[in-house]
């Protein structure tokens, strides 16, 4: 409706609006928690400085488990970035659909992605406790791209909306599992001081992937196909994107099998700790 009504760029300033207010509820509400809380441990500050950028990073490069976690969240994200971006145009071109339909569709299909995001993080502790191997944050995350490339091959090669929009459901709900075990793992992979720097590298990662070269990828090729394909080059050049999923499964398998022993080593040096 914003789109249509009052254009794009003044819609995306109405958006933002909203965010400046939530930062000053959270500024206002939100108490940083004990340092090591979720140890049960309480830690006292020593005088210490905290690691740098650049110790976070080699102590997180040297574990072949962070390699492939990192690898497959910004492969992950490559297709997530490279879909938003260019879903809409797609509805629009390919299924004739009005823009604010688009808007409204993709808004929900947005909103009930938030149910995967919680979804990963809980399968991910339930099976871990039962289990008792934490490999199975891994797995969850490798299951959940795995399952989702079918989906989204439907969502992009069918042509009746009826199968495109529930898929896009589908594809939203699997495609948020994957960044609370990620996260997690990255942070359980680090001591306790390396936590919010190991997560920023993570996130530098999937960032300079996903976002960087997704929504590059899928134009480009888009551009490439158009001579023989016309109107259906964006339809073939997102199909082409979701591949990009079967690696990052792999990626997310891969670290699971080194992840047990990687976790060790934090572990042993926090209770080394006074």
């Amino acid at each position: 409706w914003g789109a249509e009504e009052l254009g794009w760029r003044t819609t995306f300033f109405l958006v933002g609006i909203p965010g400046i207010f939530v930062a000053f509820l959270i500024l206002a509400t939100l108490k940083e928690p004990p340092r090591g809380l979720s140890e049960k441990r309480e830690i006292k500050p020593d005088g210490t400085a905290p690691p740098t950028m650049k110790d976070v990073f080699k102590f997180l490069w040297t574990k072949k488990s962070f390699r492939h976690i990192g690898f497959a969240a910004g492969l992950h994200a490559f297709v997530g970035y490279g879909a938003g971006t260019w879903n809409a145009p797609f509805l629009i071109r390919s299924h004739e659909m009005p823009i604010t339909e688009v808007g409204s569709w993709l808004a929900i299909i947005s909103g009930i992605g938030a149910i995967g995001t919680f979804a990963g993080g809980f399968l991910g502790d339930k099976f871990s406790d039962r289990t008792g191997d934490r490999r199975w944050y891994l797995w969850v995350c490798g299951l959940s791209t795995l399952i989702m490339v079918p989906f989204q091959l439907t969502a992009y090669l069918y042509d009746g909306l009826w199968a495109v929009i529930p898929s896009l459901f589908v594809v939203s709900i699997l495609g948020g599992m994957y960044l609370g075990p990620s996260f997690a793992m990255t942070q359980g992979l680090v001591t306790l001081r390396m936590r919010a720097v190991a997560s920023a590298i993570l996130l530098f990662m999937l960032n300079i992937i996903g976002m960087g070269l997704g929504p590059y990828f899928v134009g480009i090729v888009s551009d490439l196909l158009a001579p023989q394909y016309a109107i259906d080059s964006l339809r073939y050049a997102l199909c082409m994107a979701v591949l990009a999923n079967l690696w990052a499964a792999i990626h997310y398998f891969l670290g699971a099998s080194s992840l047990r022993a990687a976790l060790t080593e934090p572990e042993a040096l926090f209770t080394q700790q006074p």
